[in-house]
């Protein structure tokens, strides 16, 4: 029997999904599809049980943004190139797009530091093997490449990951995200520019979206490895941005906190993530506006400003953690999702 919350939650992917269909360049001649905007899209599909859908996604970028075997993207992502291609790999893997994803593994895996295990995220840095080493491209270039089966590769960006957080000076109080190759964490940095570069548990409006992202790197590792300190780490992490964090569940700038409890109560069956899971979701669904698109106040002061592009991006990510926690509270009845 499907329940309150559950019902709730297909009617706003459902609504979401009407704006959507009419916005994209094979519905709508109009419409301008950009790598950006595509980036979530065929694991939306995948998620939505869409594969035509998925199917024609992936063709588009094919076709559109695929030059000498790279995957051509907009200047704004210049400091995270392996990101993107990290999305469409998961999508493309989902969806049996085998071409399309070896392209796009190697194209991850040309960002990967020999030294440290994490990614670079310019072509400079790549090209010096020096610089910055990108937080949410080393996270998603995980997370992808454990879904392909690059496990090697994989858990080199694993072991990365696992001690950047063992060498924190004070992970009671925040989580550094910067690393140096070579030097190390980053620890001096502007007042201006802290979000970039730290997560203060206690503080409001904090990226915890980077922690979600964190979390599923490490689930992923831990499902396709069996290897349980991956799960250890993912719900240490997990945990402690609950636990002091003011705002979760009112903060849009942890959406992907519900990604991650999505795929811990896969692994554990644990209620409290189904709970977590709808709390994200039921705040997302509260943020749909009349066109069924998803305003993002923490980054959008003005939603009628926003291009489709913009939408696109964010409401299928906001669409597609709306539908798995539909989907696990489906799987766990018995839990509070009120």
């Amino acid at each position: 029997m499907t329940n309150p919350i559950q019902k709730s939650y297909e009617e706003t992917v459902a609504r979401f999904q009407d704006w959507l269909m009419p916005n994209l360049p094979w519905e709508n001649p109009l419409a301008r599809l950009s790598c950006n905007a595509a980036m979530p899209l065929a694991l939306y599909a995948h998620t939505m049980g869409n594969p035509r859908l998925a199917a024609r996604v992936l063709q588009h970028i094919e076709a559109e943004f695929v030059r000498d075997g790279r995957l051509a993207q907009s200047p704004d992502r210049g400091n995270m190139l392996p990101y993107v291609p990290s999305w469409i790999l998961m999508g493309s893997v989902l969806s049996g797009f085998t071409d399309l994803s070896a392209l796009l593994q190697n194209d991850i895996l040309r960002f990967q530091d020999p030294a440290t295990g994490g990614f670079f995220g310019s072509e400079a840095a790549r090209a010096t093997a020096s610089g910055a080493i990108d937080f949410d491209s080393t996270t998603q270039a995980c997370a992808a490449l454990s879904l392909s089966g690059e496990l090697a590769a994989a858990e080199r960006a694993g072991q990365f990951l696992k001690r950047l957080v063992e060498c924190q000076p004070d992970l009671e109080r925040r989580l550094l995200l910067v690393w140096a190759s070579p030097g190390g964490l980053v620890s001096e940095f502007a007042v201006e520019s802290a979000s970039t570069f730290a997560l203060e548990w206690s503080k409001p409006k904090q990226w915890l979206y980077k922690i979600g992202l964190l979390v599923r790197a490490f689930a992923l590792l831990h499902r396709q490895t069996g290897l349980n300190q991956w799960l250890a780490l993912a719900q240490q992490l997990y945990a402690k941005a609950v636990s002091d964090s003011p705002d979760l569940e009112s903060n849009t700038l942890a959406h992907k906190m519900g990604w991650a409890a999505c795929i811990l109560f896969s692994l554990t069956r644990q209620k409290e993530y189904v709970e977590h899971a709808c709390g994200v979701a039921s705040h997302l669904a509260s943020l749909q506006q009349a066109d069924g698109a998803f305003h993002y106040p923490e980054l959008w002061r003005d939603y009628s400003q926003l291009r489709a592009e913009q939408k696109i991006n964010v409401g299928c990510q906001f669409a597609t953690w709306i539908a798995l926690a539909r989907d696990v509270a489906a799987a766990d009845p018995a839990a509070r999702v009120e």
